[in-house]
């Protein structure tokens, strides 16, 4: 289609339905190569126009911040971001106004990536400012649902921010409220929730585990990973980014396996991990990052049943893995 399309407009929508499709199979360099030729067809068809470049580009360049995002290039995507920001301003002085619920996902979204900067006070600071503005703009009861959609998701990652920041007691705070709001959401829409459920269930597991709250933990995980795994048949197209998330979260129990001294049920589920690593396409550095963990899990857990032979397997691809892994953050 995009071949044979002359209209300029036409190639432009093409182009961005392939950058997704390229994003949702894992196939990021060309993912990026057509987001990159997109926005340059925009500026080029619309180079009179800033403020149609504002109004269309922005949603080239938040697909661009995310793609970043998904492959640990959090540089890159904070780069995109203050682009947006840019953008932002010209389109609402244009239109005259100062905020607007376009602007909410942009800020969720750009909050999420200070927190992958390590970022986490300006991450929060931004989240409880986020939060006020949506709380302005949905004051309407007819959008209860917007309201409570994007509230999750400030308050899954401000949970997130606290609980790097190892301020337990408020990421446990803040999770909750964003569980509690997803629950209600994917009573009836579980297909576009259940992914964000099972992400805040993977974190509340975390908090818990570091609150030496190990069964939580684990049961916190298990829903995680049922979820996911609904949603791998549902969806099987998607099921790369799935999968890639699965593994992280049977990363995640292994490890919490091993800390309530459950060390054949670590082994079990920490092999069910490296069969899902191995479905993955595309290693991003978060992805190695979290299949050398798995291995150093399996490394323990042996260990701990005294049997050497895998001990040393599983311990000589973990130093491997993680030589290779961590090469871009030493």
């Amino acid at each position: 289609a995009l071949r044979n399309s002359k209209d300029d407009t036409e190639q432009y929508s093409i182009s961005l339905i392939m950058c997704e499709i390229f994003t949702n199979l894992g196939e990021f360099d060309k993912a990026e190569e057509l987001y990159e030729y997109s926005y340059e067809f925009l500026c080029k068809i619309y180079k009179d126009e800033p403020e149609l470049i504002a109004i269309y580009g922005g949603g080239v360049l938040e697909g661009m911040a995310t793609l970043f995002f998904m492959q640990g290039k959090s540089k890159e995507a904070e780069d995109v971001y203050a682009q947006i920001s840019e953008l932002r301003n010209l389109l609402n002085e244009t239109l005259g106004i100062t905020y607007s619920m376009s602007d909410i996902m942009s800020d969720i979204n750009r909050v999420r990536n200070l927190i992958s900067r390590h970022s986490f006070d300006a991450a929060i600071d931004l989240a409880y400012k986020t939060r006020d503005n949506l709380e302005k703009l949905c004051k309407d009861s007819n959008k209860d649902f917007e309201r409570k959609k994007y509230l999750s998701i400030l308050y899954s990652h401000i949970a997130s921010a606290f609980y790097q920041k190892r301020n337990f007691t408020e990421a446990y705070t803040n999770i909750d409220k964003s569980i509690s709001l997803l629950e209600d959401i994917c009573k009836t829409h579980f297909n576009e929730y259940a992914k964000a459920l099972s992400e805040a269930y993977d974190l509340k597991g975390g908090i818990l585990r570091a609150t030496a709250k190990y069964y939580g933990a684990i049961d916190s995980y298990r829903k995680a990973i049922d979820m996911v795994d609904t949603l791998i048949n549902i969806k099987p197209d998607n099921s790369n980014l799935l999968t890639r998330f699965r593994a992280e979260v049977c990363s995640n129990l292994g490890n919490a396996y091993i800390d309530s001294k459950q060390y054949n049920e670590c082994i079990k589920i920490l092999k069910e991990a490296l069969i899902d690593y191995e479905k993955i396409r595309v290693k991003s550095i978060a992805t190695k990052a979290s299949y050398t963990n798995a291995v150093m899990g399996l490394n323990n857990a042996y260990s701990n049943i005294g049997d050497n032979k895998n001990t040393i397997y599983y311990g000589k691809i973990a130093l491997k893995s993680a030589s290779e892994g961590y090469e871009s953050a030493p």
